[in-house]
């Protein structure tokens, strides 16, 4: 479902027109690139190791874009209790489709992700540390470490389900109650696999 589907989803369904969107800018806080104490959380890599098979999988540049069920946001938008419930519920669905982000894990044990939610305004940008902490099937679980525009320290933990070609995976989005009932998703793709000369290295070593 993108977003001009679910305008038209909206105009055949009601007769009035959308409103604006609220401005969600005020909860955000812009990355600022003067900030000392980012920039001395990037330039503190992780300690030498060596990577997993998992890892090395993982390692590279991927490019995000948000995504929903169709169905299932014909059917909570067909749900919604009356007109405005509608116009919010569109209003939601669009600015998560908007979201774009690309990460990019390196080999040392660092990261640098960009975020960008074009119909709120809104791009941010993080540096940090990254591991796998587990692996089942085809799902991973990654732990990131990384300082706020505050230079507070923000432990996450992300599930990404790999695709079986291994040029691919998905993780799922924080998104409210009701848009959460849509399969809410950011799917990555690869961009470039051996982002870094460590990484390279390994992968030639491996072909020998």
């Amino acid at each position: 479902m993108n977003r001009k589907g679910l305008s038209l989803l909206f105009l055949l369904a009601v007769s009035l027109t959308l409103g604006c969107g609220s401005d969600k800018k005020e909860n955000q806080k812009q990355p600022n690139d003067n900030q000392p104490a980012d920039k001395t959380a990037s330039t503190e890599p992780a300690p030498q190791r060596t990577l997993t098979r998992v890892e090395q999988k993982l390692v590279g540049v991927w490019l995000g874009s948000a995504a929903l069920e169709d169905k299932l946001v014909e059917a909570v938008f067909e749900a919604q209790a009356d007109d405005a419930a509608k116009v919010a519920f569109v209003d939601q669905a669009e600015s998560f489709l908007s979201t774009a982000m690309a990460l990019h894990f390196k080999s040392d044990g660092t990261f640098e992700q960009d975020i960008e939610q074009a119909a709120a305004g809104i791009r941010q940008s993080g540096i940090g540390s990254w591991k796998v902490l587990e692996v089942q099937a085809n799902e991973i679980l990654v732990e990131t470490v990384e300082r706020d525009v505050d230079g507070n320290e923000v432990v996450a933990q992300r599930k990404f389900r790999l695709y079986p070609n291994g040029k691919a995976f998905a993780m799922q989005a924080p998104v409210s109650a009701t848009l959460s009932k849509c399969n809410p998703r950011l799917v990555f793709t690869l961009q470039s696999q051996f982002a870094d000369d460590r990484t390279a290295e390994a992968g030639n070593t491996e072909q020998r």
